[in-house]
């Protein structure tokens, strides 16, 4: 849930309570700005101090003492330059003539950092006999005008691009200042508009992503980096560089950017780009012919002229605007040019149903809209690239059929996890009569593994059996192109029993993130071999062992890793003699045990640790952190659920005199839960809490549990069989047919039996909850009770449903699912 303004304002000066900080708030624009956030800081007496960055004096001079930032003495200026043009002063060559040149520009830079790395960039690409050739084409003037300079160089890097490089850069004229810029849209954006020149055996998409790292490697963007995964995910515009590009884009009728009460100078008829950037005031911007893109960021909808009259737009961004009530968005369908529909987080609720009309359109982003269902034409939207919506939006059935998508990100609906009996049927019919558009689960799975072209996929999938968690990573295994996965996690994981797998290659696979699935242990297809590119890993593992991790040290890319181990065991990182881990930056997981000549690049650990298991194997709280040689950064969480405050506390002192003995001395925080639940000192209780422990971990009692919750899986299998049949059966058969009443009943009905689905899950996790060792038996024999039902209501249910496909002469039998769950 995202907090208002005064929530955040609370919420920080809560957590800087009696605290003493340093924090850098950087780039402040107007004293208002500040005003607020000065209200989140809390003034303790514990020595804190503030440090902010700005360009305005008038902002300064109210923060308080004001410390004016110098430009770079010649000795650094010349120590930058060196290390862009030859890697490194050491690297220069000795020459008098070069020494000449090389001074001469840098003296014009004045100590202006993006000067000297703008002109350094272009002048590394060139032969340094050229050099002198580049300072006199730039144009200096005799005067020792520093901004005038600035711009001069700016200028002549943006002339040195090839034109398409210059074309693209252009295009980041329309976008706010010091914005983030996503690079996925941006490359999207680039395409629609016709940017993009195609390379032999290149997908457009990939060379948009190479027109982003040129741009980024000479400079004249900011890039802006997954730190843990170092992946790149967009960019930034230098404010100098953005207002010489706005100005050329201005003369060269490129685009036109406006903000607030601005107005152009370019006559409204010749206009072909324009962005308004959070506008207060109306416009009279309606006859654009010419107009091929429009963009509107942060603006009333009432102020927007309104798009249909611009007969050849190719884009159209309406981004956090207020207020769409009115708004003639069902005309966005005759506008016939489109390739580009942009509504993230503007209320739009419903797109019109001819959008299938636009035949040309290959990027429709409505994540944020509050979009139930979109369109059945959109089917028809054969060159779509990329489709974005979030959780509120159903699935549709006909997915599948969209084979041009590159990036997909759409979240399956999961069936409600009660539904009370009283419910009157009319009601029930309501509630339900929206399923005749939604994909089941399992289409939705395997329908993925006929989007070949797929790259990104985002979405959340709570999967209800194993042989659906099968059919989803065997139709990933199929995305041969796939680069990013982001399964988000939903309310409860499917446990992975890893037996047949299917055989996985992805070899652009850079992002995967399977938090609805846990597997029994690591898939034999997580290592370097079928991953080889692999950066980032999300994976949750019932259990472990050493060669499951040494595995994982062969993923040579792998910066960020996320393991998630729910059985504690005492692990070793011990990687066979050639290293392991060469690229880790980042590890949540834990508790492992670190050796020498593990992980040389490892700055970052979160692991979480439960006192009460630790002590009560007689595991000692000495991790190897000493032999992590570029750690920076720990944060640990102390479970204190039934240990000894005494406990806690050596937990704890350990942990902080490993920290304080690391050469690197990183930084610690340690995080404490369940304080409220520590164990008592008298040796009674301890007593009672052993007995609980070794109960929990005795293997006959364990085995008991495991089967009873796979038998549920089973009955949960037959369960969504029969909802599905019945589903199918209520939305195929004719209007008025003498049946449909009796399908409707067993179709509510069959969801009705969630209900014994959930009091089965409210118990498993009382199992797992209780602490007392004869209400653990209890609660088990309860749980055995409940299933014998639900096994009647499930036999009971397939007999119904079985009856009415005999008087609809439908020929598949159910009894199929009903002898699963006798088995």
């Amino acid at each position: 849930m995202e907090l208002d303004e005064k929530q955040l304002i609370d919420e920080l000066r809560e957590q800087l309570q009696g605290k003493r900080y340093f924090i850098v708030v950087d780039d402040i624009w107007e004293r208002s700005m500040w005003r607020t956030v000065d209200l989140a800081f809390v003034d303790g007496n514990c020595g804190s101090r503030l440090l902010t960055t700005t360009r305005k004096s008038e902002v300064s001079k109210e923060i308080g003492e004001v410390y004016k930032l110098h430009e770079l003495s010649d000795n650094n200026s010349k120590k930058l330059f060196h290390s862009i043009t030859f890697g490194g002063e050491e690297k220069h060559p000795c020459s008098d003539e070069l020494d000449k040149v090389s001074n001469t520009i840098i003296k014009k830079c004045g100590g202006l950092p993006l000067a000297i790395v703008t002109i350094a960039e272009v002048l590394a690409r060139k032969p340094i006999e050229e050099w002198s050739n580049v300072y006199n084409s730039i144009g200096f003037g005799p005067d020792d005008n520093k901004v005038e300079d600035m711009k001069k160089i700016l200028s002549f890097s943006y002339y040195d691009l090839p034109s398409h490089l210059r074309t693209c850069l252009l295009y980041l004229s329309t976008s706010p200042e010091e914005q983030f810029i996503e690079k996925r849209e941006l490359i999207l954006r680039w395409i629609a508009e016709g940017f993009i020149h195609e390379e032999r055996g290149k997908a457009s998409f990939d060379v948009g992503d190479n027109y982003i790292h040129e741009l980024v490697d000479r400079n004249l963007v900011i890039p802006v980096e997954d730190k843990r995964s170092g992946i790149l995910q967009g960019c930034r515009v230098h404010d100098m560089l953005l207002r010489l590009i706005r100005q050329l884009s201005t003369e060269e009728n490129f685009a036109v950017a406006l903000g607030k009460d601005e107005r152009s100078s370019v006559e409204q008829s010749k206009i072909r780009r324009l962005a308004l950037l959070m506008l207060t005031k109306e416009t009279n911007y309606k006859d654009m012919p010419r107009l091929r893109s429009f963009n509107a960021t942060i603006c009333f909808t009432e102020l927007i002229p309104p798009v249909c009259s611009f007969k050849v737009l190719r884009v159209l961004v309406l981004e956090y605007c207020i207020g769409m009530e009115g708004y003639p968005i069902k005309h966005i369908a005759k506008l016939l040019h489109l390739r580009y529909i942009g509504l993230s987080h503007t209320p739009v609720r419903k797109l019109p149903k001819e959008i299938g009309h636009l035949k040309f359109l290959q990027t429709l982003l409505l994540d944020d809209t509050g979009i139930k269902e979109l369109p059945s034409s959109v089917r028809l939207l054969k060159q779509l690239m990329c489709l974005r919506v979030d959780e509120k939006t159903r699935v549709p059935d006909w997915i599948g059929e969209m084979t041009s998508l590159v990036e997909l990100e759409m979240y399956h609906e999961v069936l409600p996890d009660l539904v009370i009996r009283e419910t009157p049927p009319v009601q029930k019919q309501e509630m339900h009569s929206g399923a005749d558009n939604k994909c089941s689960i399992r289409r939705f799975v395997k329908e993925l593994g006929n989007l070949r072209n797929l790259r990104v996929l985002k979405t959340g999938l709570h999967l209800q059996d194993q042989g659906q968690g099968r059919e989803f990573l065997e139709s990933l295994s199929k995305l041969h192109k796939m680069q990013d996965v982001s399964i988000l996690l939903p309310a409860a994981f499917l446990e992975m029993d890893m037996g047949t797998e299917p055989r996985f290659a992805l070899s652009s696979l850079r992002t995967l993130e399977l938090l609805n699935l846990q597997f029994s242990k690591l898939p034999a297809w997580m290592n370097g071999e079928c991953l080889p590119n692999l950066c980032k890993l999300k994976v949750l593992l019932t259990d472990a062992d050493e060669q499951d991790v040494g595995n994982l040290g062969t993923l040579r890319q792998l910066r960020d890793l996320t393991l998630v181990i729910t059985r504690y065991h005492r692990l070793k990182l011990t990687v066979c003699g050639c290293g392991g881990f060469d690229s880790l930056i980042f590890l949540h997981g834990g508790p492992l045990q670190f050796v020498p000549e593990t992980m040389p690049r490892l700055e970052n650990i979160i692991f979480s640790i439960t006192v009460f298991e630790l002590r009560d194997a007689k595991i000692s709280f000495d991790f190897g952190l000493e032999n992590l040689s570029s750690l920076q950064c720990l944060t640990v969480g102390l479970d204190c659920a039934d240990a000894s405050p005494e406990e806690v506390e050596e937990a704890e002192a350990a942990i902080r005199h490993a920290v304080d003995t690391h050469p690197n001395h990183p930084s610690l925080l340690v995080k404490r839960s369940n304080e409220d639940k520590m164990g008592p000192v008298d040796a009674d209780s301890r007593i009672f809490s052993r007995k609980m422990y070794k109960m929990l971990q005795d293997s006959t009692l364990n085995e008991q549990i495991k089967k009873l919750n796979d038998q549920i899986d089973v009955q949960n299998n037959c369960n969504s069989t029969l909802y599905n049949q019945a589903q199918e059966m209520a939305h195929t058969i004719p209007q008025g047919h003498p049946s449909i009443a009796k399908i409707q009943w067993t179709s509510v009905y069959v969801v009705e039996m969630v209900v014994l689905r959930k009091q089965l899950v409210d118990t498993f996790q009382t199992i797992n909850d209780t602490s007392d060792p004869d209400q653990l038996m209890q609660h088990i024999k309860l749980q055995e009770r409940l299933f014998d039902l639900y096994k009647v209501e499930n036999k009971r249910m397939a007999a119904i449903v079985e009856e009415l496909k005999a008087e609809l002469k439908i020929s598949d039998n159910v009894a199929d699912a009903e002898e699963k769950g006798e088995h």
